[in-house]
């Protein structure tokens, strides 16, 4: 199942994203909450999502 997170803050000193996932974990995901991933994890994340993935 695909979902929507927000990115709310991003740092690209640390290459970073800071995304609010309101999903849970029914969805795959890490669960409900603020997180801080990788800016190529989070793209890689979106593009290999079994051609569900994209960028808004």
């Amino acid at each position: 199942m695909s979902h929507y997170v927000a990115i709310i803050g991003y740092n690209n000193t640390n290459s970073t994203y800071t995304y609010l996932d309101t999903c849970g974990t029914e969805c795959g995901s890490n669960g409900y909450g603020l997180f801080t991933v990788s800016q190529s994890q989070l793209y890689n994340g979106i593009i290999n999502n079994n051609g569900n993935g994209s960028l808004v």
